[in-house]
């Protein structure tokens, strides 16, 4: 169940026109991580903390890397508001930050650049726990058609469609597409 103050968190996403998971997504999310004991979650990409936020409310601990300053402002801002205090917040490049070793995470989220999905996967899926997941949203981008759109957006449909074929070949993932929100690849462990 999606509470009153996660709404209105949305409807503050949603105002500043800074994109938002569906609550379609939410709901995945509250239920993967209700699966687990005290998980931990990696998110790549927090926006102003919407997805984050509702994690944490299933989760032990949400660490989310946030590149954009602004959003990253706005985040930490909105925490104490919203009495958030299960959530690190990191303004970083996800691609250039390195995080400590030592952590293991139940789920990774990924949910920024569309472009770099695979880069994230990659530096990323060593901090997945053997029992955990990595589910990457917009799998299907609005269902744009190739054909249809800019030049710049043909090459990320480009790139997001060899993601695709990336988690399907991958040798130590087995990958499902879901057809929930715009799209979620969600990966196990074999």
């Amino acid at each position: 169940m999606i509470s009153a103050q996660i709404r209105e968190l949305a409807q503050i996403s949603k105002d500043l026109k800074i994109p938002l998971i569906s609550l379609e997504v939410g709901e995945f999310l509250l239920n993967t991580l209700a699966s687990y004991s005290s998980p931990k979650v990696l998110e790549i990409g927090s926006g102003i903390g919407f997805s984050s936020f509702l994690m944490s409310t299933q989760a032990k601990l949400v660490y989310t890397i946030e590149k954009d300053p602004e959003r990253y402002e706005k985040l930490r801002l909105l925490m104490p508001q919203f009495q958030i205090d299960n959530v690190i917040a990191i303004n970083a490049d996800a691609l250039a930050y390195h995080l400590d070793e030592t952590l293991k995470f139940e789920v990774i989220f990924i949910d920024a650049a569309k472009s770099k999905y695979q880069e994230y996967f990659e530096k990323y899926a060593p901090y997945l726990t053997a029992n955990g997941c990595i589910i990457s949203d917009n799998m299907f981008f609005h269902h744009l058609q190739p054909q249809l759109v800019s030049k710049n957006t043909k090459k990320l449909l480009l790139k997001l469609q060899n993601y695709r074929q990336f988690l399907q070949d991958h040798p130590t993932f087995k990958t499902q597409i879901l057809a929930i929100g715009d799209g979620l690849a969600v990966s196990v462990i074999k």
